[in-house]
């Protein structure tokens, strides 16, 4: 079939669709990464994930010991300050802490077991509201703010000047739960 006279035709590759369609989600993908790096609020749930995850693998930075504290006093020389520990009971053991980075600043990390699994609590010079949390929830004197990203739940409360954040695949009551065990 001839095309009507001054039409052009342009004949496209079979690779081109799946190509452009490539290259739209890299796009995607690369436009969502720049958002995410330049607003520190959507960047603070994944950072916080990211040092979970750093928590629970075996590293040499992790100081091993279940003495609530020998860790409190261990993240006091590092950090300068003694953050609060959670009272144990019901099944808890602390598996020891380590020091790292969030927002280019050092935080401490201790990680909890527990019966129902396995929480970091990362102690943050940052208020709650910073760290993207959408809902609030209130108990006793203190609000809490919670969010999730990958299969992790999160909860915040602010206790003596800093942010306490758990983080576990656990229920949001569970991680508020916990974090109402800190003591100093």
């Amino acid at each position: 079939v001839t095309p009507p006279t001054g039409v052009r035709v342009f004949r496209v590759a079979r690779w081109a669709v799946p190509l452009s369609a490539a290259a739209l989600i890299l796009i995607g993908i690369a436009t969502f990464a720049l958002l995410t790096e330049s607003d520190p609020v959507i960047a603070a749930p994944v950072e916080l994930f990211r040092i979970h995850q750093h928590s629970l693998t075996p590293h040499k930075e992790l100081y091993s010991n279940a003495n609530p504290e020998v860790l409190a006093e261990f993240l006091k020389k590092k950090l300068g300050f003694r953050p609060a520990v959670p009272k144990l009971g019901a099944g808890m053991s602390l598996r020891g802490c380590c020091i790292t980075h969030f927002r280019g600043k050092p935080v401490g990390s201790y990680v909890v077991d527990t019966p129902r699994g396995v929480i970091s609590v990362i102690i943050l010079t940052e208020s709650q509201k910073s760290l993207g949390m959408k809902d609030t929830l209130r108990r006793g004197n203190h609000t809490y703010m919670a969010g999730s990203f990958a299969e992790c739940e999160m909860v915040t409360v602010e206790l003596g000047g800093y942010t306490y954040c758990a983080v576990g695949e656990v229920s949001r009551e569970y991680l508020v739960d916990l974090l109402e065990k800190l003591v100093w």
